[in-house]
């Protein structure tokens, strides 16, 4: 007999379709006569069909756009490539939008690799860890109080309860037309243009926020890092007309930002 971790590796690999000597392992018993194959089988069906699920609730926009019989399809292809590695199902289909990118069978539906990251970023999101409490009123009023070189040289974190998206494709529109019932639906009226979004948990609801590209250029800066004054320099290169102090106080309101580093410091 092998030992259990053994066993246990040989268990997983079998229900995922990859080879592995197990089935002569498998005893038949005077109250269960189904061949080892057969018996494999039924485990096989219950594990497709229970992570098939949790992938179409955590994708619940691709799902309907694509229909039940292909999302079924693309969930065994993608359950073959990248199975569940934790016990905690909220952590299951990360890689669906790359998959979906390179699939063939949905080459037609070019969108839909984007579509699925903002399915994900919602997931994701609503999932995440709390923020910290942010007094927007009080951090505007720490920055407009500061030096300008103090100022321009300020971080603000960004939170784990917010994303990015940006995509060549109006995934907000066809999103936002996927989340009506479907007996309210009228034409599909989507945009020719790409779109950026903000999807973030605020007051315990996720909301998904489109963002000219200005904002989009200021957020992404200040969530990979960058200083306020290099945020502001490269998102007033794309829009020379945006209203800086408008932004910093509309995204510390909602949470999308936090507080400044250097406020934290004491200074």
């Amino acid at each position: 007999m092998p030992a259990l971790h053994e066993l246990q590796a040989g268990v997983m690999d079998a229900l995922f379709g990859r080879q592995h000597a197990l089935e002569p392992l498998i005893r038949r018993t005077p109250t269960v006569s189904i061949a080892a194959g057969r018996r494999l089988e039924v485990y096989r069906n219950n594990l497709r069909q229970v992570l098939g699920g949790a992938l179409a609730a955590v994708y619940p926009t691709v799902h309907e756009l694509v229909g039940e019989a292909f999302f079924r399809g693309l969930a065994r292809h993608y359950l073959a490539q990248h199975p569940s590695r934790s016990g905690n199902l909220h952590a299951f289909g990360e890689h669906l939008p790359g998959f979906l990118a390179n699939f063939e069978p949905a080459a037609t539906l070019p969108y839909l690799a984007d579509v699925a990251r903002l399915d994900w970023a919602w997931h994701a999101v609503f999932h995440a860890p709390e923020a910290m409490a942010v007094d927007p009123a009080q951090a505007l009023a720490v920055l407009a109080a500061a030096p300008d070189a103090e100022r321009a040289a300020a971080r603000l974190p960004w939170p784990d309860t917010a994303r990015l998206l940006a995509s060549c494709h109006p995934v907000f529109d066809l999103w936002r037309w996927h989340q009506l019932p479907a007996e309210s639906r009228g034409p599909l009226c989507a945009s020719s243009a790409g779109q950026a979004l903000l999807v973030l948990r605020s007051d315990g609801q996720v909301r998904v926020m489109p963002l000219t590209a200005g904002e989009h250029e200021l957020l992404q800066a200040l969530a990979a890092g960058a200083t306020l004054g290099a945020a502001a320099a490269s998102a007033l290169a794309l829009d020379p007309a945006l209203d800086l102090a408008a932004l910093l106080a509309r995204y510390l309101a909602v949470g999308a930002l936090g507080i400044p580093q250097w406020t934290m410091a004491g200074q």
